[in-house]
Order: structure tokens, then sequence, then C-alpha cells
């Protein structure tokens, strides 16, 4: 059941850094057509619920 766990924690974690880093490159996109601020608040809205799915 631990190995299982594990694997499956890991495949969240993969999956939640891809995420990441798409919307990373997403920002760039969004500060071009929106407000700065938003952009970065919706990545930092986003890392929180990374770290939260990871964890």
């Amino acid at each position: 059941m631990e190995g299982k766990r594990f694997t499956r924690r890991s495949y969240l974690a993969l999956i939640t850094n891809i995420l990441l880093s798409l919307s990373i490159i997403g920002l760039d996109f969004i500060s071009v057509n929106v407000s700065d601020k938003l952009g970065v608040s919706l990545v930092f809205i986003f890392l929180i619920v990374s770290t939260l799915f990871t964890f």
C-alpha cells in the first residue's frame, strides 16, 4: 500500500509541476493581454493549489 501511495503522490507532483510550468509560460501571454497584477495573482493562486496537491 505504501508503495502505491508514494507513486500516486509522485505522479500528482509530476502533473502539478507540468501544469505549473505551463502556467508560468502562459503568464507571458496573460501579462500582455491583462494587467500584470492579475496575472501574478493567478500564478500565486496556482502555486498555492499545486503545493496543496503535492502535500
